[in-house]
């Protein structure tokens, strides 16, 4: 009588996501007499798809004693995971049977995260922290991190033995474990204004991650305030002019530039420039701005000697800088 047996095997392990699964299924008569009319079917899962349409039922036909067949399913991996593959012999004068393959398949995977100082003043440095981590289940091996620092700024550091040529920073890691992550770090320097991003990229054969970090570098703020006056000394009943200098010697625009005058019992105030109000010894110009980096602004009191005495102008700026703390300033006029 005729004896069927059927085995299916996988050639190797470490089948990854995408890739294609050779089974081998043989079926053997270990009967005495022929086996009639054999078909051999194979029942792949639904995650591994037959390649190019492949079919899977195989028409033996007689199969003699002794005599044995083999046929090689390819499938693709679809999904991770432990999937089993069965395939079943039948004959149509003898029992059949069956058999099965199991085949793990793993998907690597890798990601890059980079954060850092939101802002920072020019001139200051600014931190930033790389985080690269294996999130699949198959270890990496060489993965290469490559940081692009912005042209306006300048490395400072590098974390881990991180190798600086340039605005370039890149490290290799040797292994990364699957589950596990690894930190690296980047000092930078900016002393130009304005949003500037740092970029990095982290791979590992096909795998490839990218992340960016930004900082808002701010310029520095400074305010020179002066008055001087022309002309000094002056009588009772004459005049004098004070000239009032404002500069911004700092890197960032300053806004909201309010400035007031108090004159002393010595002098009157008697006009204002650019809108200024006069009231008595008091002098209120309208707030202006904004006043670029480098840019000077200039406001006049015109005063009038009421009494001798050393009379003075004494002058409060508040601004955008400082929380608005005001910046003040006197001028002394000689009165006869």
């Amino acid at each position: 009588q005729p004896l069927l047996a059927i085995t299916k095997t996988v050639p190797q392990e470490g089948y990854l996501l995408g890739d294609t699964v050779p089974f081998t299924v043989t079926v053997k008569n270990n009967g005495t007499f022929t086996a009639k009319n054999v078909v051999v079917t194979d029942k792949l899962p639904a995650e591994l798809k037959p390649v190019d349409g492949q079919a899977l039922t195989f028409t033996v036909g007689d199969l003699a004693p002794n005599e044995s067949k083999t046929f090689t399913v390819s499938a693709k991996a679809t999904a991770k995971g432990k999937f089993c593959n069965g395939a079943t012999v039948a004959a149509s004068n003898s029992k059949g049977g069956s058999a099965e393959a199991c085949v793990t398949i793993r998907q690597p995977g890798l990601n890059v995260l980079k954060t850092g100082t939101k802002e920072q003043i020019i001139g200051k440095t600014a931190d930033y922290k790389i985080t690269v981590q294996n999130t699949g289940d198959v270890d990496l091996t060489n993965v290469v991190v490559m940081d692009t620092a912005p042209s306006a700024t300048k490395v400072v550091s590098a974390t881990n033995g991180g190798a600086i040529s340039g605005n370039s920073i890149s490290w290799t890691i040797a292994k990364l474990a699957a589950g596990a992550s690894s930190d690296v770090g980047v000092t930078l320097q900016s002393i130009t204004a304005g949003t500037l991003c740092n970029d990095v990229t982290a791979t590992s054969g096909a795998l490839s991650s990218k992340s960016q970090a930004c900082t808002n570098w701010i310029g520095r703020g400074a305010i020179l305030l002066e008055v001087v006056d022309e002309p000094d000394a002056i009588l009772v009943g004459d005049s004098t002019v004070y000239t009032i200098s404002v500069k911004n010697q700092g890197s960032i625009n300053i806004t909201d530039i309010s400035i007031t005058g108090v004159l002393s019992d010595e002098l009157d105030a008697t006009a204002a420039s650019d809108g200024g109000s006069v009231s008595g010894k008091n002098v209120t110009f309208p707030k202006f701005g904004p006043l670029a980096p480098g840019a000077t602004k200039q406001l006049t009191i015109n005063a009038k000697a009421v009494k001798a005495g050393g009379g003075e102008l004494k002058i409060e700026l508040r601004s955008s800088l400082n929380d608005g703390k005001p910046v003040r300033e006197t001028e002394s006029t000689n009165v006869y």
